[in-house]
């Protein structure tokens, strides 16, 4: 009797912290959802020629879940703009926190960019 109600109090204790590991990892997931649904709806955005409303699509993917990935598409829409310094000062991180997960292509694209934009 004594160990089933150990038991039955260690349970509720636990099901508290279990709840909240399942609402944050809930919240996590819609995060992730809205960020990626903001992706999309930039890179839609972008291809059709509105770099304003793609930046604001790409920046919302990135406050909903800081990513370097995305700092590339945000460099490139700044540039769009004509925002260069800001492009520059968005590709920068890219480079830096993306490290070698940054394909050797893409890093070459990345600082051709960058190159050119600091011509003009």
């Amino acid at each position: 009797m004594r160990t089933s109600r150990l038991l039955l109090a260690l349970l509720l204790a636990c099901a508290p912290l279990a709840w909240a590991q399942s609402a944050a990892k809930k919240e996590a997931a819609a995060k992730k959802n809205q960020a990626a649904d903001h992706y999309k709806k930039g890179v839609g955005l972008f291809k059709e020629g509105d770099f304003g409303a793609a930046l604001a699509e790409f920046k919302a993917a990135y406050q909903a879940v800081p990513s370097w990935e995305v700092l590339y598409n945000i460099g490139l829409t700044e540039r769009r703009l004509f925002k260069y310094g800001q492009a520059v000062r968005t590709l920068n991180p890219y480079l830096e926190e993306g490290g070698k997960n940054v394909p050797a292509d893409r890093r070459t694209s990345v600082e051709s960019e960058r190159s050119q934009i600091r011509s003009l």
